[in-house]
């Protein structure tokens, strides 16, 4: 791997592991939400994050959850990774991650929601 996709992977590849986690491929996190490759490589010095990112990726955490509950999670996490791992640190990267997980929540009270008498 050469310096240059350790500090400017392609987005395409994000969105590539997006879409198999969309269909069913699984992307390990810890019980803490943070990839166990990804805390190698921060230990290293390969890659940083800002803390405020690494303190909202915990909340992508799905292992705990029920399967029906887990299959909708999954995808948002791998997402929030992918996005944390392979764009440059600003505050955006903050601001979108927490959009994400607003998305994530609502998708994940939407299945937990009583049907609706209309539906």
């Amino acid at each position: 791997m050469s310096m240059d996709e350790i500090w400017d992977p392609p987005i395409s590849g994000a969105v590539a592991r997006f879409r198999e986690a969309l269909n069913g491929t699984q992307h390990s996190l810890t019980a803490n939400g943070v990839d166990l490759e990804l805390l190698a490589k921060l230990r290293k010095g390969i890659h940083t994050m800002h803390s405020s990112t690494l303190h909202l990726l915990q909340f992508f955490a799905y292992e705990h959850l029920p399967k029906h509950l887990s299959e909708i999670s999954q995808p948002f996490a791998a997402l929030a990774q992918d996005m944390a791992e392979t764009l440059p640190i600003n505050p955006e990267i903050t601001a979108g991650l927490r959009k994400l997980l607003e998305a994530k929540d609502c998708f994940v009270r939407a299945k937990l929601a009583e049907p609706s008498a209309a539906g």
